[in-house]
C-alpha cells in the first residue's frame, strides 16, 4: 500500500481516486480503490487484506511505512475509503435530492476531493517541509473549487 503520494499531482492512481470520488457506490471504481489500498496481510503474503481495517495501536504507529510524512496508516486507508460515501450522503441530504442525481457531478466529485485533500493530505509533499497545509493546493493554483460548490 503507497503512502499519500498516492495523491500527488499528474498520477494514474489520483486519477482513480478522483474517479471514485464522482460515484463512490459504483462497484468497479470501489474495487479499484480496494486494490490500491489493499496490502499484504505479514511480510509480503500471498493473502491480501483491503478496507475497512482494523484500527489497533500497532497498524496506526508501527506498521506505516518508514516515511512518517508519507505513511498510509490503516486509518488513513479507512477515510479514503469511506470519506467519498460520508461526502456523497451529505451532499445529497442538504441538496434534497437522490444519490443518482448526483453521480458523476462536478460538484460531488470536487466537494469528496477537496474533503481528501484538505483532511488526509495535511502533511505531503512539501508542505511537511514549510508548515503549510497540504490542502493549499486546493488555492494555490493546482485545483479550484466550482463556484456551484
Amino acid at each position: 500500500m503507497e503512502g499519500l503520494s498516492l495523491l500527488a499531482k499528474d498520477t494514474p492512481t489520483r486519477d482513480c481516486i478522483r474517479s471514485y470520488c464522482g460515484n463512490p457506490h459504483d462497484t468497479d471504481r470501489e474495487r479499484s480503490v480496494l486494490k490500491l489500498l489493499s496490502a499484504s496481510s505479514i511480510n509480503g503474503a500471498t493473502f491480501m487484506m483491503e478496507p475497512p481495517y482494523v484500527n489497533s495501536l500497532n497498524s496506526l504507529l508501527i506498521d506505516g511505512e518508514t516515511d512518517a510524512t508519507d505513511a498510509m496508516t490503516t486509518s488513513n486507508a479507512n477515510k479514503l475509503w469511506l470519506l467519498p460515501k460520508v461526502v456523497l450522503y451529505l451532499f445529497s441530504e442538504v441538496r434534497g435530492v437522490k444519490f443518482e442525481d448526483l453521480y458523476d457531478t462536478p460538484h460531488l466529485r470536487d466537494l469528496s476531493y477537496i474533503a481528501i485533500l484538505y483532511y488526509l493530505n495535511a502533511s505531503y509533499g512539501e508542505s511537511q517541509y514549510c508548515d503549510i497545509h497540504g490542502g493549499m493546493g486546493i488555492w494555490h493554483g493546482e485545483y479550484f473549487m466550482s463556484k456551484d460548490t
